[in-house]
C-alpha cells in the first residue's frame, strides 16, 4: 500500500471514529527516558498531508527533554465504540529557532488564546509579539500503525491490521483479533 492510500484510510478513520478535526482527540503518548517508559495524555492537533501527527507542548516539559535524548515515540488513540489506533514512530522537534514557518503556522492557527498566554508566561523576558521559546511542536513520523476495528455485535468479527513502513511502502499484515 502506498502512503497516499494509507493517509486517506487514516484520515477517514479519524473523522469517522473521533469526528476529527472538528472535535479534539486526546491520546496516550509514550516516550522513553533512562530506558523507562513515560506515559501522558496529549492533545492531537493535526494529522498532516504527509501522514504525520502533530502535538504541541512546552520545550520546558519532561516529554520534550525525553524526546531530545530519544526520539522514539508511541501513541494510542482509543474510541470504545470503534476501536484503537496504535502508532510507533520518530519524533521531530520544532520550535521558533529550528522551523519558524511551521511554528508560526501552529501558533497562529491552532492555539487558543489561553494556551498562547500559558506559553508566553513560561517565557523569560520575551516580547509578547514573538512566539515564545517555550512553545514546541512534536511531529510524529510514523513507522508503524496498528488498527483494531471493533465489531460491537460480535467481537470475533472485528479486524486488526498492522501497517509497517518498508522501503517507502506500507506492508499490511492481518493480525489475530485476540
Amino acid at each position: 500500500m502506498n502512503s497516499d492510500e494509507l493517509i486517506i484510510l487514516l484520515k477517514n478513520q479519524l473523522k469517522d471514529w473521533f469526528n476529527f478535526p472538528r472535535n479534539p482527540i486526546f491520546g496516550q503518548v509514550t516516550t522513553v527516558y533512562n530506558e523507562l517508559p513515560y506515559v501522558r495524555t496529549m492533545h492531537l492537533y493535526d494529522f498532516t498531508s504527509r501522514g504525520s501527527l502533530v502535538f504541541l507542548t512546552s520545550t520546558l516539559s519532561g516529554k520534550w527533554q525525553h524526546l531530545t535524548k530519544n526520539t522514539h515515540i508511541a501513541l494510542c488513540l482509543m474510541n470504545a465504540d470503534y476501536g484503537q489506533i496504535l502508532v510507533e514512530g520518530t519524533a521531530l522537534l520544532h520550535n521558533r529557532k529550528t522551523n519558524l514557518p511551521l511554528t508560526t503556522l501552529y501558533w497562529e492557527n491552532y492555539l487558543e488564546e489561553y494556551w498562547q498566554n500559558f506559553y508566553i508566561s513560561e517565557g523569560t523576558n520575551e516580547l509578547k509579539e514573538t512566539i515564545p521559546s517555550s512553545f514546541g511542536i512534536v511531529e510524529v513520523v510514523p513507522k508503524a500503525w496498528e488498527i483494531l476495528e471493533i465489531n460491537k455485535l460480535d467481537f470475533i468479527k472485528g479486524t486488526r491490521k498492522k501497517y509497517i513502513l518498508q522501503e517507502r511502502m506500507w506492508q499490511v499484515k492481518q493480525l489475530p483479533i485476540i
